[in-house]
């Protein structure tokens, strides 16, 4: 919808949309009612629950290595994020239209990751799927990568939402909070959040690469490292092979 607006009205009007939509969404928390009275909680010290966290992860191996790949998952595999407008115009030569479209193919393909956990429902071999969802998306994001035709593209990007915020990313959730103590839950899954705020960091030298090298050689180089850690921390290393949850 976004890249269509930016067609039709400019960017400037579609970000005046967009804050619109943030302070309707603001409003809307003025009517909800009725939620149950906090309870008072003994106050803590930051840096002592982030430590308490820290040796969490550390004393456990199965935290570890999720939250391991799920930084390999927002550092390397989705770099491309911030950078897909100049790819897509580059390699696709589409504007913020056909940019939009492809984020509606990857929107569409997580919709339909989420289905397909939730029919599954408390299934055995989370690991596996969990570490297969990963490898497929290196090989989905690889393949759209050297991909010129705009729809090819398109179906390859709805496997690329499929398979990383449809499958992997919730998956790599679901196992952090199984495998922590609920007194540490929240702050383990804070740590885990820190995860999806590489990716700001790692599209620079994406762009650096894309502009000085290639494009697509840039995305293959992302993808590629995204595939090593996998088999490193998903295949070679036992842990997960081994994992019954």
């Amino acid at each position: 919808m976004a890249g269509g607006l930016i067609e039709l009205a400019g960017i400037g009007s579609t970000l005046l949309v967009n804050a619109g939509l943030y302070l309707i969404g603001i409003v809307f928390l003025i009517f909800i009612k009725g939620l149950p009275a906090l309870v008072a909680v003994q106050k803590t010290v930051m840096l002592r629950d982030l430590q308490a966290a820290l040796q969490c992860i550390r004393s456990t191996p199965v935290l570890y290595t999720v939250i391991g790949l799920a930084l390999a998952f927002t550092f390397f595999g989705m770099s491309y994020r911030q950078v897909l407008p100049a790819f897509t115009e580059a390699v696709l030569d589409v504007g913020a239209g056909g940019t939009g479209l492809l984020w509606l193919g990857a929107g569409l393909g997580s919709l339909l990751g989420s289905f397909i956990l939730a029919a599954l429902g408390d299934f055995k071999r989370k690991a596996w799927l969990l570490v297969g969802s990963l490898l497929m998306l290196c090989a989905f994001l690889i393949a759209f990568a050297w991909s010129p035709w705009y729809w090819v593209s398109w179906i390859l990007f709805f496997f690329v939402g499929a398979t990383s915020t449809g499958l992997f990313w919730p998956l790599a959730n679901t196992l952090v909070q199984l495998n922590v103590p609920s007194e540490l839950r929240g702050r383990v899954l804070a740590a885990l959040q820190i995860a999806p705020a590489t990716h700001f960091l790692s599209a620079l030298p994406l762009a650096v690469a894309g502009d000085a090298i290639s494009w697509p050689i840039a995305i293959t180089g992302a993808g590629a490292m995204t595939l090593l850690v996998a088999l490193w921390l998903g295949l070679w290393r036992p842990m997960l092979r081994r994992f019954e949850g």
